[in-house]
């Protein structure tokens, strides 16, 4: 899907480098962001477009997701509203791999109590991870 947004901006070649950037494991997220963009500037005005509008599309969700939180905080045990912050800071932490963000959400999810991943998932908050 990310890839096919690009397909009628860039030729094959950039298609090709977008791919290895985006397939490479060992680039921290701001590294994987900052090569597209360049990418991007490099293809040409149609591409910076449908990066910005990419870019905007993933902020939206994390801003959708903490929103929703804000809505729900009230109700919301203690326990859930430190999981919360702690799976947004792994979010938030440009410095580390898609990866390794991947593992850290598992790994906090994996040691979330029964009742706490039943409090987050009946509120629809992170449900994705249990």
């Amino acid at each position: 899907m990310f890839l096919d947004a690009f397909a009628k901006s860039m030729n094959a070649k950039e298609i090709r480098e977008l791919t290895q950037i985006i397939d490479d494991k060992s680039l921290t997220k701001q590294q994987t962001h900052d090569q597209v963009k360049a990418l991007c500037e490099r293809s040409g005005p149609e591409s910076v477009k449908k990066f910005e509008e990419t870019d905007k599309i993933i902020k939206g969700i994390a801003e959708y997701v903490m929103n929703h939180v804000k809505k729900i905080e009230g109700k919301l045990s203690p326990e859930a509203l430190e999981f919360i912050k702690e799976a947004k800071q792994i979010y938030e932490n440009m410095e580390i791999t898609h990866t390794q963000e991947e593992e850290k959400l598992k790994e906090l999810a994996n040691n979330a109590p029964a009742p706490l991943k039943k409090e987050l998932k009946s509120n629809n908050i992170f449900a994705h991870l249990f």
